[in-house]
Protein backbone atom coordinates (compact mmCIF):
# COMPACT_ATOMS: atom_id res chain seq x y z
CA UNK A 1 0.00 0.00 0.00
CA UNK A 2 1.67 3.60 -1.48
CA UNK A 3 1.25 6.47 1.53
CA UNK A 4 -0.75 9.20 -0.04
CA UNK A 5 1.04 12.43 1.49
CA UNK A 6 -0.66 15.79 2.22
CA UNK A 7 0.70 17.89 -0.74
CA UNK A 8 3.92 16.92 -2.78
CA UNK A 9 4.94 18.97 -5.51
CA UNK A 10 5.03 18.49 -8.57
CA UNK A 11 8.41 18.71 -10.08
CA UNK A 12 8.36 18.10 -14.15
CA UNK A 13 11.51 18.05 -16.50
CA UNK A 14 11.52 21.47 -17.48
CA UNK A 15 11.74 22.88 -13.94
CA UNK A 16 14.75 20.92 -13.61
CA UNK A 17 16.41 21.98 -16.15
CA UNK A 18 15.31 25.96 -15.55
CA UNK A 19 17.51 24.97 -11.76
CA UNK A 20 20.34 23.53 -13.78
CA UNK A 21 20.95 26.47 -15.76
CA UNK A 22 21.65 28.59 -13.04
CA UNK A 23 23.51 26.40 -11.01
CA UNK A 24 26.00 26.09 -13.72
CA UNK A 25 26.20 29.87 -14.37
CA UNK A 26 28.38 30.54 -12.15
CA UNK A 27 25.92 32.61 -10.08
CA UNK A 28 23.37 31.49 -7.12
CA UNK A 29 22.24 34.16 -4.84
CA UNK A 30 20.04 36.90 -5.73
CA UNK A 31 20.69 38.31 -9.35
CA UNK A 32 19.38 38.89 -12.34
CA UNK A 33 17.26 35.83 -12.53
CA UNK A 34 15.30 36.82 -9.25
CA UNK A 35 14.64 40.11 -11.00
CA UNK A 36 13.12 38.78 -13.70
CA UNK A 37 10.70 36.42 -11.71
CA UNK A 38 9.90 39.57 -9.32
CA UNK A 39 8.92 40.78 -13.03
CA UNK A 40 6.41 38.30 -14.06
CA UNK A 41 4.71 37.79 -11.03
CA UNK A 42 3.73 41.07 -10.58
CA UNK A 43 2.64 41.16 -14.24
CA UNK A 44 0.84 37.84 -13.31
CA UNK A 45 -0.82 38.91 -10.25
CA UNK A 46 -1.53 43.04 -11.39
CA UNK A 47 0.81 45.07 -9.26
CA UNK A 48 2.75 47.54 -9.86
CA UNK A 49 6.02 46.40 -7.18
CA UNK A 50 6.94 42.92 -6.46
CA UNK A 51 9.98 41.78 -4.12
CA UNK A 52 11.13 38.16 -3.84
CA UNK A 53 12.41 37.05 -0.67
CA UNK A 54 13.18 33.43 1.03
CA UNK A 55 9.35 33.27 2.97
CA UNK A 56 5.66 34.44 3.07
CA UNK A 57 6.85 35.34 7.02
CA UNK A 58 9.91 37.53 5.60
CA UNK A 59 6.73 39.34 3.51
CA UNK A 60 4.43 40.15 6.16
CA UNK A 61 7.53 41.37 8.76
CA UNK A 62 8.86 43.66 5.98
CA UNK A 63 5.25 44.69 5.47
CA UNK A 64 4.47 45.92 8.77
CA UNK A 65 8.02 47.97 9.01
CA UNK A 66 6.86 48.93 5.73
CA UNK A 67 3.90 51.01 7.22
CA UNK A 68 5.77 51.54 10.69
CA UNK A 69 3.85 49.57 12.89
CA UNK A 70 5.74 48.79 16.26
CA UNK A 71 5.61 49.28 20.45
CA UNK A 72 2.70 50.47 21.33
CA UNK A 73 0.42 49.41 18.25
CA UNK A 74 -2.30 46.80 17.39
CA UNK A 75 -3.08 44.54 14.46
CA UNK A 76 -5.87 42.52 13.85
CA UNK A 77 -5.26 39.21 12.75
CA UNK A 78 -7.92 36.13 12.47
CA UNK A 79 -6.90 33.75 15.05
CA UNK A 80 -7.41 30.69 12.55
CA UNK A 81 -3.98 30.93 10.93
CA UNK A 82 -0.87 29.88 11.04
CA UNK A 83 1.51 31.25 13.63
CA UNK A 84 3.50 33.35 10.94
CA UNK A 85 0.14 35.97 10.43
CA UNK A 86 1.06 36.97 14.35
CA UNK A 87 4.67 36.06 15.22
CA UNK A 88 5.46 38.72 13.12
CA UNK A 89 3.42 41.40 14.99
CA UNK A 90 4.74 40.18 17.93
CA UNK A 91 8.60 40.34 16.32
CA UNK A 92 7.90 44.47 15.81
CA UNK A 93 6.86 45.24 19.04
CA UNK A 94 3.44 45.65 18.33
CA UNK A 95 0.03 43.49 19.67
CA UNK A 96 -2.21 41.07 17.31
CA UNK A 97 -5.67 41.57 18.21
CA UNK A 98 -7.27 38.57 17.12
CA UNK A 99 -11.06 37.59 15.78
CA UNK A 100 -12.93 34.45 15.33
CA UNK A 101 -13.36 33.23 11.78
CA UNK A 102 -16.68 33.52 10.08
CA UNK A 103 -19.92 31.27 11.14
CA UNK A 104 -19.71 28.85 7.91
CA UNK A 105 -16.30 29.01 6.77
CA UNK A 106 -12.14 29.18 7.80
CA UNK A 107 -11.76 33.04 6.98
CA UNK A 108 -11.77 35.92 9.46
CA UNK A 109 -15.50 37.01 10.28
CA UNK A 110 -15.44 40.53 8.71
CA UNK A 111 -18.18 41.75 10.86
CA UNK A 112 -16.39 40.80 14.09
CA UNK A 113 -13.48 43.50 13.00
CA UNK A 114 -15.24 46.57 13.51
CA UNK A 115 -15.26 46.29 17.57
CA UNK A 116 -11.66 45.28 17.46
CA UNK A 117 -10.63 48.38 16.22
CA UNK A 118 -9.37 51.43 18.85
CA UNK A 119 -7.39 54.27 18.51
CA UNK A 120 -3.99 51.84 18.55
CA UNK A 121 -5.09 49.67 15.48
CA UNK A 122 -2.47 50.16 12.33
CA UNK A 123 -3.33 47.51 10.41
CA UNK A 124 -5.87 44.16 9.91
CA UNK A 125 -3.83 41.13 7.63
CA UNK A 126 -6.70 39.13 6.39
CA UNK A 127 -5.70 35.77 5.20
CA UNK A 128 -7.18 33.96 2.16
CA UNK A 129 -7.50 30.46 3.71
CA UNK A 130 -7.03 27.36 1.90
CA UNK A 131 -7.34 29.93 -1.27
CA UNK A 132 -11.10 31.61 -0.31
CA UNK A 133 -10.41 35.45 -0.63
CA UNK A 134 -12.00 37.10 2.00
CA UNK A 135 -14.95 39.73 2.52
CA UNK A 136 -12.58 41.94 0.84
CA UNK A 137 -15.63 44.23 0.12
CA UNK A 138 -16.03 45.03 4.27
CA UNK A 139 -12.41 44.98 5.46
CA UNK A 140 -11.65 47.84 2.77
CA UNK A 141 -14.40 49.97 3.98
CA UNK A 142 -13.35 49.56 7.50
CA UNK A 143 -10.00 50.31 6.92
CA UNK A 144 -10.64 53.49 4.87
CA UNK A 145 -13.09 54.78 7.46
CA UNK A 146 -10.74 54.02 10.03
CA UNK A 147 -7.52 55.13 8.32
CA UNK A 148 -6.22 51.58 9.36
CA UNK A 149 -3.70 49.21 6.64
CA UNK A 150 -4.56 46.14 5.06
CA UNK A 151 -2.32 43.66 4.63
CA UNK A 152 -3.20 40.52 3.05
CA UNK A 153 -1.66 37.24 3.92
CA UNK A 154 -2.17 35.78 0.43
CA UNK A 155 0.06 32.79 1.35
CA UNK A 156 -2.51 30.60 0.01
CA UNK A 157 -4.08 32.38 -2.37
CA UNK A 158 -1.84 32.38 -5.69
CA UNK A 159 -3.85 32.25 -8.69
CA UNK A 160 -7.31 33.41 -6.61
CA UNK A 161 -9.80 36.28 -7.88
CA UNK A 162 -11.77 38.76 -6.50
CA UNK A 163 -14.58 40.35 -8.15
CA UNK A 164 -12.50 39.67 -11.56
CA UNK A 165 -8.86 40.79 -10.38
CA UNK A 166 -6.51 38.30 -9.01
CA UNK A 167 -5.45 38.27 -4.89
CA UNK A 168 -2.15 40.57 -5.44
CA UNK A 169 -3.78 43.22 -7.97
CA UNK A 170 -4.31 45.74 -5.11
CA UNK A 171 -2.53 48.94 -3.85
CA UNK A 172 -2.38 46.90 -0.48
CA UNK A 173 0.59 45.28 0.69
CA UNK A 174 -0.11 41.15 -0.16
CA UNK A 175 2.44 38.54 0.76
CA UNK A 176 2.78 35.17 -0.89
CA UNK A 177 4.12 31.82 -0.28
CA UNK A 178 6.39 29.60 -2.31
CA UNK A 179 6.38 26.80 -0.09
CA UNK A 180 6.60 23.25 -1.27
CA UNK A 181 2.91 22.12 -0.33
CA UNK A 182 1.45 25.38 -1.93
CA UNK A 183 0.21 25.31 -5.66
CA UNK A 184 3.41 26.66 -6.87
CA UNK A 185 7.30 26.35 -5.14
CA UNK A 186 10.43 27.39 -5.27
CA UNK A 187 11.14 25.44 -2.54
CA UNK A 188 11.21 27.87 -0.03
CA UNK A 189 10.19 30.85 -1.13
CA UNK A 190 7.73 34.35 -0.49
CA UNK A 191 6.67 37.44 -2.43
CA UNK A 192 5.71 40.89 -1.67
CA UNK A 193 3.88 42.99 -4.16
CA UNK A 194 2.33 46.15 -3.84
CA UNK A 195 2.27 49.64 -5.37
CA UNK A 196 4.69 52.33 -3.39
CA UNK A 197 7.84 52.42 -5.14
CA UNK A 198 9.65 54.53 -2.29
CA UNK A 199 8.50 52.04 0.51
CA UNK A 200 9.70 48.84 -2.02
CA UNK A 201 13.15 50.76 -2.71
CA UNK A 202 13.33 51.03 1.36
CA UNK A 203 12.01 46.94 2.07
CA UNK A 204 14.65 45.76 -0.83
CA UNK A 205 17.63 46.97 0.78
CA UNK A 206 15.97 45.91 4.73
CA UNK A 207 15.72 42.42 2.63
CA UNK A 208 19.51 42.52 2.57
CA UNK A 209 20.92 43.70 5.78
CA UNK A 210 20.09 47.54 5.02
CA UNK A 211 22.73 47.09 2.26
CA UNK A 212 22.98 49.97 -0.13
CA UNK A 213 24.45 47.40 -2.86
CA UNK A 214 23.64 43.89 -3.22
CA UNK A 215 26.36 41.71 -4.18
CA UNK A 216 25.16 41.28 -7.39
CA UNK A 217 25.54 44.70 -8.61
CA UNK A 218 28.82 44.52 -6.14
CA UNK A 219 30.68 41.91 -7.87
CA UNK A 220 29.51 41.49 -11.60
CA UNK A 221 31.99 43.65 -14.15
CA UNK A 222 29.61 46.75 -13.68
CA UNK A 223 29.61 47.56 -10.00
CA UNK A 224 32.47 47.76 -7.10
CA UNK A 225 32.64 45.98 -3.87
CA UNK A 226 32.01 49.02 -1.52
CA UNK A 227 28.97 49.48 -0.05
CA UNK A 228 27.13 51.39 2.72
CA UNK A 229 24.88 49.95 5.69
CA UNK A 230 22.25 52.58 5.39
CA UNK A 231 19.90 50.89 8.24
CA UNK A 232 19.71 47.53 10.11
CA UNK A 233 18.14 44.67 7.76
CA UNK A 234 17.57 41.21 7.29
CA UNK A 235 18.87 38.40 5.20
CA UNK A 236 15.76 38.00 3.55
CA UNK A 237 16.37 37.93 -0.43
CA UNK A 238 15.70 35.13 -2.84
CA UNK A 239 18.29 33.44 -4.04
CA UNK A 240 18.47 32.90 -7.96
CA UNK A 241 18.36 29.36 -7.85
CA UNK A 242 14.91 29.24 -6.22
CA UNK A 243 13.60 31.91 -8.43
CA UNK A 244 14.63 29.97 -11.34
CA UNK A 245 11.79 27.05 -10.06
CA UNK A 246 9.56 29.98 -9.53
CA UNK A 247 9.59 31.41 -13.36
CA UNK A 248 9.20 27.59 -14.30
CA UNK A 249 6.69 27.10 -11.93
CA UNK A 250 4.49 30.49 -12.52
CA UNK A 251 4.28 29.29 -16.13
CA UNK A 252 2.07 26.40 -15.02
CA UNK A 253 0.01 27.67 -12.22
CA UNK A 254 -3.30 27.85 -14.55
CA UNK A 255 -2.55 24.53 -15.49
CA UNK A 256 -1.92 23.20 -11.90
CA UNK A 257 -4.85 25.43 -10.13
CA UNK A 258 -7.33 24.05 -12.58
CA UNK A 259 -6.29 20.60 -11.70
CA UNK A 260 -7.15 21.33 -8.24
CA UNK A 261 -10.52 22.74 -9.01
CA UNK A 262 -11.64 19.58 -10.89
CA UNK A 263 -10.34 17.54 -7.64
CA UNK A 264 -12.71 20.11 -5.57
CA UNK A 265 -15.23 19.60 -7.70
CA UNK A 266 -14.93 15.70 -7.55
CA UNK A 267 -14.68 15.62 -3.59
CA UNK A 268 -17.38 18.25 -2.82
CA UNK A 269 -19.64 16.20 -4.54
CA UNK A 270 -18.09 12.52 -3.24
CA UNK A 271 -17.66 13.27 0.10
CA UNK A 272 -21.21 15.13 0.96
CA UNK A 273 -22.08 12.37 3.66
CA UNK A 274 -22.96 12.67 6.99
CA UNK A 275 -20.26 13.22 9.56
CA UNK A 276 -18.39 15.70 7.23
CA UNK A 277 -18.68 19.10 7.24
CA UNK A 278 -17.50 20.18 3.36
CA UNK A 279 -15.40 23.28 2.88
CA UNK A 280 -17.52 26.24 1.70
CA UNK A 281 -17.85 26.83 -2.23
CA UNK A 282 -16.91 30.01 -3.29
CA UNK A 283 -19.30 32.77 -3.72
CA UNK A 284 -19.41 33.89 -8.03
CA UNK A 285 -17.53 37.10 -7.28
CA UNK A 286 -14.34 35.00 -6.24
CA UNK A 287 -11.82 32.67 -7.88
CA UNK A 288 -11.08 29.83 -5.26
CA UNK A 289 -7.44 28.81 -6.19
CA UNK A 290 -8.01 25.72 -3.72
CA UNK A 291 -4.71 25.43 -1.94
CA UNK A 292 -5.88 22.90 0.61
CA UNK A 293 -9.12 20.73 0.90
CA UNK A 294 -10.35 20.62 4.79
CA UNK A 295 -13.21 19.13 6.19
CA UNK A 296 -14.76 19.29 9.80
CA UNK A 297 -15.76 15.98 11.46
CA UNK A 298 -19.78 16.54 12.24
CA UNK A 299 -20.10 15.63 16.07
CA UNK A 300 -23.39 15.37 15.57
CA UNK A 301 -23.43 13.11 13.09
CA UNK A 302 -20.61 10.66 14.05
CA UNK A 303 -19.31 9.80 17.29
CA UNK A 304 -16.04 9.89 16.28
CA UNK A 305 -13.27 12.34 17.52
CA UNK A 306 -11.47 13.63 14.96
CA UNK A 307 -7.62 12.12 16.21
CA UNK A 308 -9.76 9.12 15.72
CA UNK A 309 -10.15 9.44 12.10
CA UNK A 310 -6.82 10.62 11.20
CA UNK A 311 -5.36 7.45 12.81
CA UNK A 312 -7.60 5.35 10.77
CA UNK A 313 -6.95 7.31 7.75
CA UNK A 314 -3.11 6.79 8.41
CA UNK A 315 -3.42 2.73 9.05
CA UNK A 316 -5.24 2.87 5.56
CA UNK A 317 -1.95 4.95 3.91
CA UNK A 318 -3.48 8.68 3.89
CA UNK A 319 -1.99 11.49 4.75
CA UNK A 320 -3.84 14.03 6.79
CA UNK A 321 -2.82 17.83 7.86
CA UNK A 322 -4.41 20.16 10.48
CA UNK A 323 -4.94 23.71 9.49
CA UNK A 324 -5.01 24.58 12.18
CA UNK A 325 -4.73 24.68 16.04
CA UNK A 326 -5.82 28.48 16.50
CA UNK A 327 -3.63 30.75 17.91
CA UNK A 328 -5.91 31.81 20.74
CA UNK A 329 -5.20 27.73 21.59
CA UNK A 330 -1.55 28.02 21.68
CA UNK A 331 0.81 28.29 24.90
CA UNK A 332 2.26 31.24 24.26
CA UNK A 333 -1.13 33.67 22.97
CA UNK A 334 -3.15 32.25 25.62
CA UNK A 335 -0.98 32.33 28.59
CA UNK A 336 0.18 36.24 27.33
CA UNK A 337 -3.68 37.90 26.27
CA UNK A 338 -5.30 35.55 28.95
CA UNK A 339 -7.39 33.93 26.29
CA UNK A 340 -10.15 31.48 26.72
CA UNK A 341 -11.70 28.76 23.77
CA UNK A 342 -14.95 30.35 24.41
CA UNK A 343 -13.89 33.60 23.34
CA UNK A 344 -13.24 32.44 19.62
CA UNK A 345 -16.22 29.73 19.48
CA UNK A 346 -16.29 29.58 15.82
CA UNK A 347 -12.26 28.68 15.31
CA UNK A 348 -12.31 26.72 18.32
CA UNK A 349 -14.96 24.41 16.90
CA UNK A 350 -12.40 24.68 13.50
CA UNK A 351 -9.46 23.19 15.67
CA UNK A 352 -11.14 20.50 17.54
CA UNK A 353 -12.41 19.18 14.27
CA UNK A 354 -10.74 20.20 11.20
CA UNK A 355 -8.22 18.02 9.44
CA UNK A 356 -6.91 18.36 5.79
CA UNK A 357 -6.88 15.49 3.37
CA UNK A 358 -4.08 14.68 0.53
CA UNK A 359 -4.64 17.63 -2.12
CA UNK A 360 -2.28 18.59 -4.79
CA UNK A 361 -2.13 19.16 -8.42
CA UNK A 362 0.61 16.37 -8.41
CA UNK A 363 -1.75 13.82 -7.21
CA UNK A 364 -3.28 11.02 -9.86
CA UNK A 365 -6.87 10.43 -9.89
CA UNK A 366 -6.59 7.21 -8.89
CA UNK A 367 -5.29 9.02 -6.14
CA UNK A 368 -7.73 11.55 -5.46
CA UNK A 369 -10.84 8.82 -5.63
CA UNK A 370 -8.96 6.38 -3.12
CA UNK A 371 -8.60 9.11 -0.51
CA UNK A 372 -11.88 9.61 -0.82
CA UNK A 373 -13.04 5.92 -1.21
CA UNK A 374 -10.99 5.37 2.51
CA UNK A 375 -12.61 8.75 3.94
CA UNK A 376 -16.65 7.14 2.81
CA UNK A 377 -15.38 3.68 4.40
CA UNK A 378 -14.29 5.16 7.91
CA UNK A 379 -17.17 7.21 8.21
CA UNK A 380 -19.66 4.73 7.34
Amino acid sequence: MTFISLSPPKIEDDDIRAVNKVLKSGWLSTGKVAHEFEDKFKQYVGAKQALALNSCTAALHLALIGHSIGKGDEVIVPTMTFAATANVVELVGATPIFVDSEPYGFNIDASRIGEKITERTKAVIPVHFGGMPCEMDSIWSLAYDNDVRVIEDCAHAIGSEYRGERIGASFNLCCFSFYPTKNMTTIEGGMLTGSDEKMFKRLRKLSLHGMSKNAHLRFSDKGISHYNIEEPGYKYNMPDVSAALGLSQLKKIGRFNKIRERYAKYLLERLDIPGIILPPKPKPFVKHSWHLFPLLINPKETKMKRDKVLGLLKKNGIGTGIHYKALHLHPYYRNKYKLRASDYPRATEISENTFSIPFSHSMTWKEVERVADVIIKILR
